[in-house]
């Protein structure tokens, strides 16, 4: 029997839209079928195996229709695979500290529920034209179409056996990312203290200077 997953997104600009095509083209493989929804079309979760949920950074925050989707489905999104991914203009450059940033924006997100465990987390570079200012009114730079695709479509693909495995991550005491698919290695500087890397594969992470005082590895 195929499975179905849902790419759920909420874009400002359309940028995120198209980045999650980009992971839905991946993902689509036999007995795989893939919906593409923006968060405020979808009615139900109930009929996906595993949900992608996506959202662009306006003032440093998810949109708020995409918070939304997380809080009204939180019930079933808890019982199978999940995945979260961010556009954001600050991932135009990849480096440590706009890292920490972009994952700051998610924290309300993840901590919605506790036990929603993402099986993925993908901070991925949006695009912005300046013609569409007006609807960002306080952004003032850079401009131009920043996505990497070979990072997005690589993500796709390593996420996908999680996605269509029936096990979900349980741990209700800190950040679970012990299975999740990271969309970047470089760990450097970022304060993992609560953070479970147990399984995580740290064979190519840069863990310079990293906070693992109390995290589980």
């Amino acid at each position: 029997m195929s499975q179905r997953i849902l790419i759920a997104y909420a874009s400002g600009t359309g940028s995120t839209a198209e980045v999650a095509e980009a992971i839905a083209e991946v993902l689509r493989q036999e007995a795989t079928v893939v919906e593409i929804q923006a968060v405020t079309e979808v009615t139900t979760t109930t009929p996906y195996s595993a949900i992608v949920i996506g959202s662009s950074i306006r003032v440093g925050r998810w949109l708020p229709d995409a918070v939304a989707f997380v809080q009204q489905n939180q019930a079933d999104l808890r019982t199978k695979p999940v995945a979260y991914f961010t556009t954001c203009l600050t991932m135009a450059n990849r480096n440590a500290d706009n890292r920490r940033i972009v994952l700051a924006y998610m924290d309300p997100v993840l901590k919605i529920d506790p036990d929603i465990q993402p099986v993925g987390l993908g901070l991925f570079a949006g695009a912005l034209a300046p013609t569409q200012t007006m609807l960002m009114s306080n952004q003032t730079g850079p401009y131009g179409d920043f996505r990497n695709w070979d990072i997005i479509r690589s993500w796709a693909e390593k996420i996908r056996p999680a996605l269509l495995t029936a096990e979900t991550p349980r741990d209700h005491k800190v950040t679970n990312l012990a299975d999740a698919v990271l969309s970047f290695t470089d760990l450097s500087g970022m304060n993992l203290s609560e953070v479970n890397l147990r399984r995580a594969d740290l064979t190519a992470a840069e863990l310079t200077h990293a906070n693992l005082a109390e995290s589980q590895l």
